[in-house]
């Protein structure tokens, strides 16, 4: 549902949240966290700028992506709510190809019905 489907997350619980991520990740509303990977860059020999949807599961990712692929930027774009919806929507400066899909699984069965 996204870290911050509701600002209050603390009200799902009285423990403490605490968030697994990597050292570079951008500010949430989860204050504590624990790094627990680290990103590396990868190459792939797709040719990603011929596609036309994408499902993003960190905002990592896709700035890594479009900094290798600039022109993929006007495609669609799709992710879990939260902070990679976030952190995308800023990047892109609108919502027009941002949208939001729970999980990859349900994206891609719905891209395949269409």
């Amino acid at each position: 549902m996204g870290e911050d489907f509701d600002k209050d997350i603390n009200s799902l619980t009285n423990n403490p949240w605490v968030k697994l991520t990597h050292s570079q990740s951008p500010e949430s509303s989860i204050k504590n966290k624990i790094e627990t990977y680290q990103l590396e860059s990868i190459d792939f020999e797709i040719d990603i700028e011929k596609k036309k949807y994408f499902y993003w599961m960190s905002s990592s990712a896709f700035k890594a992506s479009i900094d290798k692929y600039p022109k993929i930027i006007e495609k669609y774009h799709f992710c879990g709510p939260g902070n990679t919806y976030n952190e995308i929507s800023k990047i892109l400066g609108n919502d027009k190809n941002l949208f939001v899909e729970l999980s990859y699984d349900s994206w891609k069965k719905k891209l395949l019905k269409a």
